[in-house]
């Protein structure tokens, strides 16, 4: 792991943030759809994140023709990663605050489904125009994948 990347992942966890490098309850096929949703616009399909033991994998959805996010420079290429990268990371809340933990058992939320999690606790953010929408595999998906 390079130096600097290291660096980012020791300033996440000073912070309060988890760093995740597994999923260990993300089946493959669940995926998180990635939308770029700008006020006053129409909501566009940006790419998909999913997870493939052992790595997290984020493409552009072929289509996009829109801004280029920073962490993913290429639209062409395939990111895997061991980690999941902060873009996403620092989405999911602290899982020990009160009203989190509330929101978990409410929603039957399982600390190590991380694609769920950032589906639904970290969904949307203040901090930039991209929306996430978790898709849970179902059987009949798993077969076809």
């Amino acid at each position: 792991m390079s130096r600097f990347l290291s660096s980012i992942l020791k300033d996440l966890k000073s912070w309060g943030l988890q760093i995740i490098s597994e999923s260990p309850a993300d089946k493959k096929g669940d995926v998180i759809e990635v939308y770029q949703n700008i006020p006053g616009t129409e909501k566009k399909l940006v790419g998909y994140l999913m997870y493939e033991d052992p790595e997290y994998i984020f493409q552009y959805e072929r289509n996009y023709d829109g801004a280029l996010m920073f962490a993913f420079p290429d639209r062409t290429k395939e990111y895997k990663s061991t980690h999941l990268w902060p873009f996403f990371t620092i989405r999911i809340p602290p899982l020990d605050r009160p009203d989190i933990k509330k929101i978990m058992r409410e929603k039957s939320l399982n600390k190590d489904h991380i694609l769920k999690l950032l589906g639904t606790l970290g969904k949307t953010s203040i901090s930039n125009s991209y929306e996430l929408e978790f898709i849970e595999n179902t059987e009949s998906q798993a077969e076809t994948v």
